[in-house]
């Protein structure tokens, strides 16, 4: 019972923590944002070695260009909300199943993409993505608020970018972060 106290407590203490998050950055319009360049190449294999670590029963493969791929941004922000995303996939998938991350280049746009193989959604559920408080897991067995991708995507259009999201129920989830290239 006292496991079970636990958990639910550390459910609420990660709620009010993204709703803090989340009004911080309603309230203040992303101004406190500290904005430098961030070598995306370097935050991806540091965030994915953390992952891989932290959680030694994800698989996740990263695929990153040779050369350094570089944006204007919050690091401590768009670490946030690629965890974020990265937490999803590994929340939704199978166990043992991959998480693909990649990046991807435009000319004036840095895409961080997110492939899981997931439960996936339909394209109802899609198009609540986003909103506060909203899951696709609607069953609670998966833990969370529902409030993870509504920050990943106040963060990013904070950033001047926007959130793409492809799925299929039982096939999985990709989600890339557009943000605009340095």
């Amino acid at each position: 019972m006292l496991e079970a106290m636990q958990r639910q407590a550390e459910l609420i203490v990660k709620m009010i923590n993204e709703l803090l998050d989340l009004a911080r950055i309603d309230a203040r319009g992303g101004k406190d944002f500290n904005f430098a360049a961030v070598n995306v190449n370097g935050l991806l294999s540091k965030i994915t070695a953390d992952l891989k670590l932290e959680k030694a029963s994800s698989k996740i493969l990263l695929d990153l260009p040779v050369s350094e791929v570089m944006i204007s941004g919050d690091v401590t922000k768009v670490r946030q909300a690629i965890m974020n995303v990265l937490t999803n996939a590994e929340k939704y998938s199978p166990k043992g199943k991959e998480i693909n991350v990649a990046l991807l280049t435009k000319d004036i746009e840095v895409g961080i993409e997110v492939r899981d193989q997931g439960i996936g959604m339909n394209e109802e559920q899609l198009k609540h993505v986003g909103e506060r408080f909203w899951r696709a897991d609607r069953s609670g067995s998966v833990p969370g608020t529902g409030l993870g991708m509504s920050i990943v995507k106040e963060i990013v259009e904070f950033h001047g970018g926007r959130v793409e999201i492809k799925s299929m129920p039982d096939v999985g989830t990709t989600v890339i972060l557009w943000l605009p290239r340095l």
